[in-house]
C-alpha cells in the first residue's frame, strides 16, 4: 500500500495514508537533494510545502516515496516500477539556496531570507526529463529566524505549485454543447471535465477549433473560457471571456472544439 500526500497534511504538513483516485495522474515525490549548509529540518519543510501545493490543486494523486514498494538496485528499475504502478511522473527536488542576512536594528537583530530551489518532472516510463523549474523568494523581514526561514519556504511554494502544474499537467476536454447564446456568440458552454479532473471554479481554459484541411488534421485558437460551475466529475459550465463569435460558428458547423487548461495570466490574472 502506498502512502499518498493526505488533506490531512494540508493541516499539520505530516503525512498519512489514503486510497488513490485513479481518474487523476499520479506522481511521486522524491526525496530532495539540499545544499550542505541546509539542515534536512527545512528540506523537508520545502518538500513538504512542495507536495502540499501540488495535491492542493486537486489536479494528481501525490506518492510519498518513502513508502513506494520498488526495486533499488538502478534509477532505471525504480522508474520502471513506478511506470508499471501507474504511477507516470517522478518529481525531483534541489533545495539550493538558503540564504539567512542579518542586521540590528534598535538592540535586536532582523532576519531578511532568500529562498531558492529547483524542481524536475522525469517520465518514468523513458527516464527522460520532461522540465525543470528554478523557483525563488525572499521571506519578509523579522526577528525570529527561524520563523523567517518557515515564512521564506511558504512564500517560495505558496501559489507557485499551482501554476506549476497548471503549465506541466493539462487536461484536455471537448465543449458537448452550447449553453447561453447572445448577439456576440456563445457566452456559456458545456465542457467534459469536471472534479474528477481536479477541475475548480475559476479555471481558466483556452479553446481550439479543430482542423481538417485537404486530409491533414491541425487546430487553431480560437478563444478562452473560464469555469463558473463544477456541475460534476466529468461535466463543467464555462463562461467564453474571448471569441464566443468563432465558437458559436464552429460548433453549428459541427466542428470539434477543443478545451485545454492553462494558468491564469498576468500578475493579476486574466482581467
Amino acid at each position: 500500500m502506498k502512502r499518498i500526500f493526505s488533506i490531512i497534511m494540508l493541516i499539520s504538513l505530516s503525512i498519512s495514508m489514503m486510497a488513490q483516485d485513479h481518474d487523476k495522474p499520479t506522481v511521486c515525490i522524491d526525496d530532495f537533494e539540499y545544499a550542505r549548509r541546509i539542515s534536512s529540518k527545512w528540506a523537508n519543510m520545502l518538500r513538504d510545502n512542495v507536495a502540499k501545493g501540488i495535491l492542493e490543486t486537486g489536479r494528481l494523486d501525490v506518492v510519498d516515496v518513502q513508502n513506494v514498494d520498488e526495486p533499488t538496485d538502478s534509477e532505471e528499475s525504480f522508474l520502471q516500477g513506478l511506470s508499471q504502478d501507474n504511477i507516470g511522473v517522478l518529481v525531483k527536488g534541489n533545495f539550493n539556496l538558503l540564504d539567512c542576512q542579518s542586521e540590528r536594528k534598535g538592540g535586536k537583530f532582523i532576519y531578511t531570507v532568500k529562498v531558492g530551489y529547483s524542481l524536475t518532472l522525469v517520465d518514468t516510463s523513458t527516464g527522460k526529463v520532461m522540465v525543470t523549474h528554478e523557483f525563488e523568494g525572499t521571506s519578509g523581514r523579522g526577528d525570529d529566524e527561524s520563523k523567517c526561514i518557515a515564512q521564506a519556504i511558504e512564500l517560495a511554494t505558496l501559489h507557485r505549485m499551482k501554476k506549476f502544474v497548471e503549465d506541466n499537467f493539462k487536461v484536455e476536454a471537448y465543449i458537448k454543447e452550447l449553453d447561453q447564446v447572445d448577439r456576440k456568440g456563445a457566452k456559456t458552454v458545456f465542457v467534459t471535465m469536471g472534479s474528477n479532473d481536479g477541475i475548480q471554479k475559476g479555471q481558466m481554459f483556452d479553446v481550439y477549433q479543430v482542423l481538417e484541411v485537404a486530409g491533414e488534421s491541425g487546430s487553431r485558437l480560437v478563444g478562452t473560457a473560464k469555469a463558473k460551475e463544477v456541475l460534476g466529475g466529468n461535466l463543467s459550465v464555462c463562461s467564453i471571456t474571448k471569441g464566443g463569435d468563432d465558437i458559436k460558428n464552429a460548433f453549428d458547423r459541427g466542428q470539434k472544439l477543443i478545451v485545454v487548461t492553462r494558468a491564469k495570466k498576468g500578475l493579476f490574472g486574466d482581467i
